[in-house]
């Protein structure tokens, strides 16, 4: 385990699964804003395969897809395993310090070098992906940030200016079927916590701008989440309460996809594409604080 730490925050990451995220805490008032395993499950040195259910916690990656599948492309066929191949992957630590760690793993299948790069700076983590393909024919693909955080009741959500309207992606009692337009005010009050509900939507289209957070009314934290909008265009939201292995927790999932497995992302015509010697830079700022004073800060 890496530890990352300054005076506002307490930054935990594990190489050796997908240098996720395990906690995220805020030392001045000892919240916690990673959602933390109900059920911890050791794989490494046993014979019990890793299953991504097992793992649903902390901050990772989803790449190169959310949905398992696979497909035959360009003469080839790619196999996208069950929230991609990034979450469980043995990282190497090229560099590690009180503030700052670099780590990287190759895929030798893919011929794909995958590092991510972590600062933390006052009350920020800055996480950096670098994704290098060196193999000669184009990979169909998705980056989603995959960061699931701590789940209260009375927290707000907060989307890009501009998303007035949302897509609704997993079928639900009262938003109905998929492909249905909802508005914000539709999905403003969240389920209760452990009420069994679970539901997922999209912004409609691109995004207007990288911005998006939650704001903890309760416990008067805010977290929020910045990248550059060309780059991540599409945002998900996902939320389980107690609707999925009784799990409480939601993520706000900013995407180069629309979304959640390449064949829809290439019916939609929003697929990323990597072309041979492709080198793909993703940024993304973790912020967490007090809630201002100033609702305008």
């Amino acid at each position: 385990m890496i530890t990352l730490e300054n005076k506002m925050l307490k930054v935990c990451l594990n190489p050796d699964f997908g240098c996720k995220i395990h906690s995220f805490l805020h030392k001045e008032t000892g919240f916690e804003l990673a959602a933390q395993s109900e059920k911890e499950v050791q794989i490494r040195g046993s014979e019990k395969k890793a299953v991504f259910g097992d793992y649903a916690y902390g901050f990772d990656d989803a790449f190169p897809n959310i949905d398992a599948e696979s497909l035959s492309l360009h003469n080839k066929t790619f196999n996208y395993p069950d929230h991609g191949m990034v979450w469980d992957r043995k990282f190497r630590v090229i560099n590690a310090t009180s503030d700052s760690a670099l780590c990287s793993f190759k895929d030798d299948d893919l011929k794909l070098t995958y590092t991510k790069s972590f600062s933390l700076k006052g009350e920020t983590l800055t996480s950096e992906i670098s994704i290098e393909y060196e193999e000669s024919s184009p990979f169909p693909c998705i980056y989603t940030f995959h960061g699931l955080i701590k789940y209260e009741d009375d927290m707000e959500i907060v989307l890009p200016k501009g998303s007035d309207e949302l897509i609704n992606v997993l079928k639900h009692p009262r938003f109905g079927d998929v492909g249905n337009i909802l508005e914000t005010e539709d999905v403003s009050k969240l389920p209760k916590y452990g009420s069994g509900d679970m539901l997922k939507y999209y912004v409609c289209g691109r995004v207007k701008e990288g911005k998006c957070g939650v704001k903890y009314t309760k416990s008067g934290m805010e977290y929020e989440l910045s990248y550059d909008s060309n780059c991540l265009p599409y945002l998900g939201v996902w939320i389980t309460a107690g609707g999925l292995d009784g799990a409480n927790n939601m993520a706000l999932e900013p995407s180069d996809g629309f979304y959640d497995s390449v064949s829809k992302a290439i019916d939609n015509k929003a697929v990323k594409v990597l072309k041979p010697n492709e080198k793909r830079l993703i940024r993304l700022d973790i912020r967490l604080r007090r809630i201002p004073e100033d609702k305008d800060v």
